[in-house]
């Protein structure tokens, strides 16, 4: 089950004007230093990066953001967008990522949501446009890079899904004192999506 959004996910590096520019929009709630990146994690990564910082920033009726630094970062994607409360994804094939959406999302007219969140902060919007250019990334490269979402039985959802995915397997990861269990999934049009249970 999907309980809601988490946070996006905005991958840069050291000394970055865009650092500054969050910090003038958002508001700071904590920052870890030198996480290892975990072997399932590498997976979705092409530097060989050993380790990363998380910067986690919360904006008054925004997706709260987290920023992941990397030593090493490739360049700049833009296969997510946030236009205010509406998260556009670009797809090469739209079929195949509503297929995938619709496994733990709710259609509604032309967005994917949510119909009960726990609390207004996990609600969400998504909106796919079409894109013909179809651009491979990974996590480390520059600009939102996943959507994490918190969810329950979560090893449920990846044995529903690992062979019609590409899929890590869960691994745990601790952040700011909170134990999660994570699983990341590439969709057919190469999206990442982030799926985050409290341990």
């Amino acid at each position: 089950m999907i309980y809601g959004i988490s946070h996006l996910t905005f991958a840069t590096g050291y000394n970055n004007k865009f650092i500054n520019l969050i910090k003038k929009k958002y508001v700071n709630k904590f920052k870890s230093e030198k996480i290892p990146n975990n072997k399932e994690k590498k997976k979705f990564l092409t530097n060989k990066n050993r380790y990363h910082d998380i910067s986690f920033y919360e904006k008054k009726n925004s997706y709260n953001l987290e920023l992941v630094t990397y030593r090493k970062i490739s360049s700049k994607i833009n296969k997510i967008s946030l236009n205010k409360k509406v998260i556009n994804i670009s797809v090469k094939d739209l079929k195949k990522e509503k297929k995938f959406l619709n496994l733990f999302c709710d259609t509604k007219n032309k967005f994917f949501t949510i119909k009960t969140p726990l609390t207004k902060s996990l609600l969400f919007f998504i909106k796919l446009q079409k894109k013909s250019a179809e651009n491979f990334y990974y996590l480390d490269n520059q600009g939102l890079v996943s959507i994490a979402f918190f969810c329950s039985q979560i090893i449920n959802f990846r044995n529903k899904i690992k062979k019609l995915y590409f899929c890590s397997k869960i691994f745990k990861i601790k952040i700011n004192t909170v134990n999660y269990k994570v699983l990341l999934v590439r969709s057919k049009n190469n999206i990442i999506y982030e799926f985050l249970q409290v341990v």
